[in-house]
């Protein structure tokens, strides 16, 4: 991963029961959602018991292999911002050794918030830094996640005319009432796996955490790592805080920390 991606994503951080077949039947989430993402991770989310609570996208991607001067930056942002349909647009400039950067904070016809990071940085070989401008934009909603779902798949679409060499993840969490042995979380994230046609790829575990990522052919966005693809992630950890597990699933990570 080019070093300028890691640069704003690290910036950006600082800143800011039912059977699973059946809820994988034809139509039946077709009214809302356009592709087999949302469908898929809602049907996991059922499978689980678990009532979606909060839903995260983000995309972020490289727009350019350009350094380029602030005032096109902006005109950028704006440009971007319009397409995907924000309006009520803060915007926050920033310049720093090496990079340029623009914030924007708006807002959806949906009225979720949206966060827009838009960074340019020059090549510097002394520190193996290739220059290039990105992009990422990060949407949250709370107290479900049926919209920000819809938000993110629009949201990849609205950007295809900017030829962003980009990736969309999005990610819905919930609480299972009660505390999961680990043993039981591993069991819970193997079979929500598998009955979703899917295949572990790799896992970790320890004594509060469970999280596999795997491979669906039910769905044709992957990522590759380590030259197998991956599309789906499900993870389990107890929180001490609410007494209850919290429960994730991500296409085709999960965008956050567990």
């Amino acid at each position: 991963m080019r070093k300028g991606i890691i640069f704003i994503v690290l910036i950006f951080l600082i800143a800011v029961g039912a059977s699973f077949f059946d809820c994988l039947k034809e139509d039946a989430y077709s009214a809302s959602f356009p592709t087999a993402a949302g469908e898929l991770m809602l049907g996991v989310m059922a499978a689980a018991g678990v009532e979606p609570e909060a839903g995260e996208a983000r995309y972020w991607g490289e727009v350019n292999g350009e350094y380029i001067a602030a005032p096109a930056l902006k005109e950028l942002a704006v440009e971007i911002a319009e397409a995907v349909g924000l309006t009520d647009v803060a915007w926050t400039e920033e310049q720093g050794q090496g990079y340029r950067m623009i914030t924007g904070d708006g807002f959806l016809a949906s009225g979720l918030e949206v966060k827009l990071v838009l960074q340019t940085v020059p090549s510097l070989p002394s520190r193996e830094q290739v220059g290039g401008t990105y992009l990422l934009i990060y949407l949250k909603e709370e107290g479900g996640g049926q919209r920000v779902l819809q938000a993110g798949e629009r949201l990849e679409r609205s950007l295809l005319r900017f030829n962003i060499a980009g990736e969309l993840t999005l990610d819905l969490l919930g609480y299972l009432p009660e505390k999961l042995s680990a043993t039981e979380r591993q069991k819970m994230a193997e079979s929500l796996l598998a009955n979703c046609g899917g295949e572990v790829v790799e896992g970790i575990a320890s004594a509060e955490l469970v999280s596999l990522t795997g491979y669906t052919p039910w769905i044709n966005q992957h990522l590759s790592l380590e030259g197998k693809k991956i599309n789906i992630n499900i993870a389990l950890r107890y929180d001490g805080y609410r007494d209850k597990t919290l429960f994730r699933v991500g296409i085709p990570v999960i965008g956050g920390g567990y």
